[in-house]
C-alpha cells in the first residue's frame, strides 16, 4: 500500500510544470514513479496468489491483471481528453488521475487484507478439496536472501520464462512506442486521436485475460505460452499491412487478445516453480527481466526507426514490426525447453 501511495503521489506531482519544467526534474520524478511501479508489481502479483488456491492460480492472477489493459485504455482515453480539452502545451494534467484514484482504493484494501480473514479463507479452500497458498512463514538466516535468489534463478522453468517475459516485454513496449507514432506520422492522424487509437487493442486485452491464465489452469503454462506467443508474433507482424484505420483497428484487436494475457501465465509459472519460501523472489526475477526488455525496447525501436529514415518514414515502422514478431517467436522457442512443475505434475495425477 505505501509503494502504490507513494509513485502516485509522485506521478501527481509530475502534473505540476513548476516541479517538472525541466527535462532533469521530470526524469527524476518519473524514475521514481516507475522504481515504486517495478517494486510493486512482483509484491501485488505475490498478494494475489496468497488469496487464491493452486489450482485457480491462472485465473486468479488473469483476472488481477485485467487492471493493466483497463488502465491502459484509460490512460490513452484521459490523455486524450486532456489534450483535446486543455491543449497540447498542458499534457501533464493527465499525471493528475492516478493518485485519486489509488487513494480511496488503498484505503479498503489496508481495512479489508487481514491476517484473519486470510487464515479463515484458507480453511474454507481446504474444506472445499482444494490446496491453499503455503503459509508457512520463513526463518531469517543471514545469506538466504542470496541463497534464495542464486538457487531460484537456477530454476529452468523461472529462467526460461524470464527471457521470454524480456522478450514480450521488447513487444509489447515497442507496440506502444511504434503505434502512436505510425497513426500520427504515417496514417495523418491528430494527435489527440492517435492517443485514443492506439489503445484499441485494451478491448480484447481485458477477455484474453480471463481466457488464456485460466487455459493455462487446464492445458499447461507451458502450451499456453507457446500458442500467445505464435499468435502475438502474427498479430504484430500484421501491423505491416494496416494501411487504413479499419485495419488498424482490427490488427489491434486481433493483438490484444494475447497482449496483456501473457503477464499473469508468467507470474504464474513463477509460483508454480518457485519455493513456497521464494515466490516473490520468483515473481521479482520476471519483472526484473519485464523492466530490462521495457528499458531495449525504446532504445531498439528508436535505432531501427532512425536507420528506417526517421519517423516520418514509412520503412522503419516495417522493420520495427517484423523485429517484434520475431521477438515474440523467441519468446515461444524458449517456452519448448520448458517442463510443467513436479509439484503440480503430482497433483495432476492425484
Amino acid at each position: 500500500m505505501p509503494l502504490v501511495l507513494g509513485y502516485t503521489a509522485l506521478s501527481f506531482l509530475s502534473g505540476f510544470k513548476a516541479l517538472s519544467g525541466s527535462l532533469a526534474s521530470f526524469i527524476a520524478l518519473r524514475v521514481g514513479v516507475n522504481l515504486g511501479a517495478g517494486w510493486g508489481e512482483p509484491v501485488g502479483v505475490s498478494n494475489t496468489a496468497e488469496w487464491w488456491p493452486v489450482e485457480r492460480r491462472g485465473f486468479a492472477l488473469g483476472a488481477h491483471h485485467t487492471g493493466y489493459p483497463i488502465g491502459a485504455m484509460l490512460s490513452g482515453i484521459v490523455a486524450s481528453f486532456v489534450i483535446s480539452t486543455f491543449g497540447e502545451e498542458n499534457w501533464r494534467y493527465v499525471f493528475f488521475f492516478a493518485f485519486v484514484v489509488a487513494l480511496p482504493l488503498m484505503i479498503f484494501w489496508a481495512r479489508y487484507s487481514t491476517a484473519e480473514r486470510i487464515t479463515q479463507l484458507y480453511v474454507d479452500i481446504a474444506a472445499k478439496g482444494m490446496t491453499p497458498p503455503d503459509s508457512t512463514p520463513s526463518t531469517n538466516v543471514k545469506g538466504q536472501v542470496w541463497k534464495s535468489v542464486k538457487a531460484t534463478l537456477s530454476n529452468r522453468n523461472i529462467a526460461l520464462t524470464a527471457g521470454n517475459t524480456m522478450l514480450t516485454q521488447v513487444v509489447y513496449m515497442g507496440v506502444n512506442i511504434v503505434l502512436p507514432a505510425y497513426l500520427y506520422n504515417i496514417l495523418n492522424l491528430s494527435l489527440a486521436e492517435s492517443a485514443g487509437m492506439s489503445v484499441v487493442f485494451t478491448l480484447t486485452g481485458i477477455l484474453g485475460q480471463l481466457i488464456w491464465p485460466s487455459l493455462s489452469d487446464i492445458i499447461g503454462r507451458r502450451i499456453t505460452l507457446i500458442i500467445c506467443g505464435l499468435w502475438m508474433a502474427v498479430s504484430v507482424g500484421a501491423f505491416y499491412f494496416a494501411n487504413t484505420i479499419l485495419i488498424v483497428i482490427a490488427v489491434q484487436l486481433l493483438f490484444g487478445l494475447v497482449a496483456n494475457a501473457v503477464w499473469p501465465i508468467y507470474y504464474a509459472v513463477a509460483s508454480d516453480s518457485a519455493q513456497p519460501s521464494a515466490t516473490s523472489t520468483a515473481n521479482g526475477i520476471i519483472t526484473t527481466a519485464m523492466f530490462i526488455g521495457g528499458g531495449i525496447a525504446p532504445v531498439l525501436m528508436g535505432t531501427l526507426i532512425s536507420m528506417g529514415g526517421g519517423w516520418t518514414s514509412f520503412s522503419g515502422y516495417t522493420v520495427c514490426f517484423f523485429v517484434m514478431a520475431g521477438c515474440a517467436l523467441g519468446g515461444a522457442f524458449l517456452q519448448l525447453f520448458s517442463h510443467r512443475p513436479e509439484v503440480l505434475a503430482v497433483q495432476r495425477e492425484v
